[in-house]
């Protein structure tokens, strides 16, 4: 078994080992001998991206040093802006229109509900005009079920 120690300017970040997540920075980390690569993960904000090491000849008292280097993040001070285009809407303005035209639909909807006229209790039994016919079977009187 070999060790490394994962460094990155300070900053604590997960440490991949072979596409793996085996630590953080800073740590001693215990690894099989052999070629490994090393990464940081996401976000990339470190140089290199990775790094590939044949690790050999470590013990617990004297680890190999990896480091990654943590980059630099670039200010940007003014921004000249963007023309405007007349002729196209905007991002956001096509789903607000979506928006409005669902809102007038379901009002419209909830509108119908309302002046709709109130269902008596029974369901469809209850509307029925004309009376039920019932049916003589074997000596029973059956409402409406017909043949079973």
């Amino acid at each position: 078994m070999e060790f490394v120690v994962v460094t990155c300017g300070g900053q604590a970040r997960s440490v991949f080992i072979d596409q793996q997540n085996q630590g953080i920075t800073g740590r001693r980390l215990s690894v099989p001998e052999g070629l490994h690569v090393f990464d940081l993960g996401k976000p990339v904000d470190y140089a290199p991206p990775f790094q590939q090491v044949n690790v050999t000849h470590t013990g617990p008292q004297n680890p190999m040093s990896i480091a990654f280097s943590p980059l630099i993040a670039v200010a940007v001070t003014s921004v000249a802006p963007r023309p405007a285009l007349e002729s196209v809407a905007s991002p956001r303005a096509v789903p607000r229109k979506r928006r409005a035209k669902r809102r007038a639909a379901s009002k419209k909807r909830a509108a119908k509900r309302r002046a709709a006229p109130k269902k008596r209790a029974g369901g469809a039994r209850a509307r029925r005009s004309s009376p039920r016919r019932t049916v003589r079977r074997k000596g029973k009187r059956t409402a409406g079920r017909g043949k079973k």
